[in-house]
């Protein structure tokens, strides 16, 4: 989902589309990929 948002720029209407579910349910996916993402990264850095 993030590559096909972020790396081929789809909107996410486009992306909703191509997995068959909704604009809204793209949002929520993303929201949380990211928060996993930064959590991740700060626990990196910190050393965890």
């Amino acid at each position: 989902m993030i590559y096909y948002y972020q790396g081929e720029s789809k909107t996410y209407a486009a992306v909703a589309e191509m997995l068959g579910v909704s604009a809204a349910t793209i949002n929520l996916r993303l929201t949380k990929a990211r928060a996993m993402l930064r959590a991740d990264m700060a626990a990196v850095k910190s050393g965890r």
